[in-house]
Parts: structure tokens; sequence; C-alpha cells
């Protein structure tokens, strides 16, 4: 084997293992790419985006053009940028919505109770609860809006309703049918003596012809 054909030899394995060396460069740098890309910035907080966005950019263009090790340094930087990334936390309701809720229904509920159908004990403390509960609808905390309404339902829980006053019309109409029925009998009874005294008196005077 001449000189010459091994420095032919030995220039294509150098080629080959370059190859080799530059695809082993590419698979983490893609893999890293795929996993940027799939990352959705509008669940992490503001601090860390720029970079993170840069260092794909440049990742892109080293897996393109780049050396190898331009391509194992966007590898790396790209990783680092999305491990620098911090989610946004999850927002939790306060409950206020809920509870301004829950304290209007109730609010509603008692508004259409008419306390002229009700025993006076239990009106106060039902009329105080209703004042509490549309103070704390106004400008109340949660828990304030909670205890109202709680209150507020239980004061209207409390409360009795009146006994359905006796209708007396039905003892009047009770009373005629009454004195009527005595009436008709008392006729009845007077116009049966008549026609006896009638019978008896022409039975007389044939007797004394």
């Amino acid at each position: 084997m001449t000189e010459e054909q091994i420095e032919t030899y030995y220039s294509a394995l150098q080629t080959a293992v370059q190859a080799l060396e530059t695809k082993d460069a590419d698979t983490p740098l893609t893999a890293a790419i795929e996993s940027a890309e799939a990352i959705d910035l509008t669940e992490y907080e503001d601090a860390g985006k720029e970079a993170f966005t840069a260092a794909l950019v440049k990742a892109k263009a080293a897996k393109e053009s780049g050396s190898i090790s331009e391509k194992e340094a966007a590898t790396a930087e790209l990783k680092e940028a999305m491990n620098a990334l911090v989610k946004k936390q999850p927002v939790v309701p306060d409950g206020d919505a809920e509870a301004t809720a829950a304290l209007t229904a109730a609010i509603e509920s008692a508004e259409a109770i008419d306390l002229a159908e009700y025993e006076d004990a239990g009106k106060e403390a039902f009329t105080a609860a209703l004042a509490k509960a549309r103070a704390a609808k106004a400008s109340g905390s949660v828990s304030e809006k909670e205890a109202a309404t709680a209150e507020l339902n239980e004061a209207m829980s409390a409360l009795v309703k009146k006994a359905p006053p006796q209708n007396n019309d039905d003892w009047k109409i009770a009373l005629i049918v009454v004195g009527a029925s005595i009436a008709v009998v008392a006729v009845v009874a007077v116009a049966v003596i008549m026609i006896r005294k009638k019978k008896s008196s022409k039975s007389d005077n044939r007797e004394d012809k």
C-alpha cells in the first residue's frame, strides 16, 4: 500500500468519524429544540422568557450550520434556559364570588317574606340579620359574607307563620241553616195542629146533628 493510499484511507476515516460526531451532536440538540418548541410560554412567568427565546433561536441556527462544539454549546444553553423557566402559580379563587352569590340568594329570599304573615317572635332577629346581610354584601369580607348568609338563613327558619284565622262565615251559615230548619219544623208543626183541630171540629159538628 502506497503512502498516497494510506493518506486517502486516513482522510476517509476522519470524515466518517467527524460525521459520527456530528450526528451525535445533532441528536441531543434536535431533542432539546423539540422539547423547547412544545413549551407554552403563556404558562410561565415573564422572567426567563427572553433568554429562553434567544437560546432557542441560537439552537436552531447551530443545528443548521454550526460546528460540533457550537451544537453542544447551543444544546447546553437551551436546556439551561428551559430549566430556568418558572411556571405560573394557579390562581386560587378567594371564594368571594361564591360567597356573594349565596348571600344574594339569601337576601332575595328574605326580601320576599311578608312579615305580616308571621308571629312577632323572631321578627326582630330577622330584621337585624337582613340589615347585616345587606351591609356584608356591600363591603364585607368573604368570611363576613358567609357568616351573614348563615345568620340570615337561620333567622328565616326561626320565623313562625301565624295560624290561619277561623272563618266566622261558616258558623253564620250553619246557624242560618239550623234556624231555617227549626222554622220549617215549627211551621209544619203548626200546620199539623191546625189540620187536626179542623178535623176535630168537623167531627163534633156531625155528632151534634
